[in-house]
């Protein structure tokens, strides 16, 4: 595994030394073997039930409000904004998006 990891973090970084990093990655992964893993039943610990309601409360609420309904209405949005076309508004809405 150490030669995999040192000739995988070579690759990224080329000419430089990289065993340090690479022992450095090595004690992680060994740590984190020894580490108990994680189950689903895990989330319906009492002391993890506050950030779970948090988490999936967020996402329902970014459903509500989201992105959707802007993409939908951009075309309509841009031309009532004065755009000429809303074809054009839309693809500089999603080349914004995508960068």
């Amino acid at each position: 595994m150490t030669a995999r990891v040192l000739n995988a973090t070579k690759w990224f970084t080329r000419d430089a030394d990289v065993s340090q990093e690479s022992a450095d990655i090595q004690a992680s992964i060994d740590t984190l073997q020894y580490l108990p893993k994680a189950r689903i039943f895990d989330l319906f610990n009492r002391k993890y039930t506050r950030a779970v309601i948090i988490g999936v409360g967020l996402m329902v609420f970014q459903q509500f409000g989201g992105i959707n309904g802007i993409g939908f209405y951009a075309s309509e949005t841009f031309v009532a904004a004065g755009f000429s076309s809303g074809k054009f508004g839309t693809i500089d809405y999603a080349i914004i998006q995508v960068c």
